[in-house]
């Protein structure tokens, strides 16, 4: 039986289980505002737990952004250990692609958000390591926030060093992850940095724009495998809706060898970007007025004699030769023309 409190938060309703832990909405007391509080599921099987929901609530600490949820504090009790987080409302990004494919209006803001937190983050030397749809909320304003870093990993950048202590990594032989949303050497076990976070990426815009995964197969294991050899047909082909340079933005984030992807987050943010103005640019364009062409005449049937003609029309004149040959008769019959 769950309790009813933790610390100053009281806890209302579970809001979802994952397999790390359920997470609750809670009304923090002192402060007077709903909070996400996330439990973290005892495993005697899997001692690193503990640490790895430690490590999440460390990693969403040291990045401020407005695309990433908010870490409040971080409590431990004997049911276990507790995080407590902004409380987000809205829907899953998997729950509105239940519906199908995002329009391309739509698309865009959201892609350009997740992009920009996954930047934020990389600037902090952590990558996220199971970036994927139902890890993105999506709120009413349209506004997007990162979820669930539990697997989350340092690597170095200026000023945060792989090899100190405190790195995260995996345990070893272990692969830890969501299969359809692995990068190639993380579905391989091999060493991460974060051009691991733009595949998952990818993948995470081909559902997006295409309502499909590019690699979910019968299995975990022959999904994985397709992660690493099956190349995915271009977003384009499946939605005509969506514009090459976006398309071919995808398929970069999605190549096998991490090196042949864009060099940073930045470059994508730019990309997509670029993408967003000059889609707006051809919405918001005002077509050119014309004036209509006249409808094309319908072939007027020939007047017969005791046919009455069609309203508005006009008899038709006989041709030259025929009016000549009445007007000569008319003066030969008056005698004015002498032969």
């Amino acid at each position: 039986m769950r309790p009813k409190r933790v610390g100053p938060y009281r806890l209302i309703d579970l809001l979802g289980a994952g397999g790390m832990g359920d997470v609750f909405r809670a009304y923090d007391e002192r402060l007077k505002r709903w909070v996400a509080v996330k439990q973290v599921r005892l495993d005697d099987e899997d001692p690193q737990r503990g640490k790895r929901f430690r490590r999440e609530a460390q990693a969403t600490a040291v990045v401020n952004h407005p695309a990433i949820v908010q870490i409040h504090d971080v409590l431990a009790t004997g049911d276990g250990e507790w995080i407590v987080m902004e409380y987000v409302e809205g829907k899953t990004l998997a729950s509105l692609l239940r519906g199908g494919p995002l329009p391309l209006a739509r698309a865009l803001p959201l892609a350009r958000q997740i992009a920009e937190g996954l930047a934020a983050a990389h600037a902090r030397g952590i990558i996220h390591r199971d970036l994927k749809t139902e890890n993105v909320m999506v709120t009413p304003a349209a506004k997007v926030k990162i979820l669930d870093f539990g697997l989350a990993k340092r690597f170095r950048v200026d000023g945060y060093d792989s090899t100190d202590p405190d790195t995260w990594k995996s345990l070893a032989g272990r692969i830890v992850g969501t299969s359809r949303a692995m990068s190639p050497e993380q579905a391989q076990g091999l060493e991460l940095d974060y051009r691991t976070d733009l595949f998952s990426l990818g993948t995470l815009l081909f559902e997006m724009l295409t309502g499909t995964s590019p690699f979910k197969g019968s299995s975990h294991i022959d999904t994985m495998n397709r992660v690493c050899t099956y190349q995915q047909p271009p977003a384009r082909d499946l939605n005509g809706e969506v514009p090459w340079r976006l398309s071919e933005l995808v398929d970069r984030l999605l190549e096998k060898d991490p090196r042949h992807r864009p060099r940073s987050v930045d470059e994508v943010v730019v990309t997509l970007d670029a993408i967003e103005v000059r889609e707006r640019e051809i919405t918001e364009t005002v077509p050119l007025v014309r004036s209509e062409a006249p409808a094309p005449r319908k072939a007027e049937e020939p007047t017969r004699p005791g046919r009455p003609l069609p309203p508005g029309a006009r008899t038709p004149k006989p041709p030259f030769w025929r009016r000549l040959t009445a007007a000569l008769r008319s003066l030969l019959s008056r005698g004015e023309l002498g032969l």
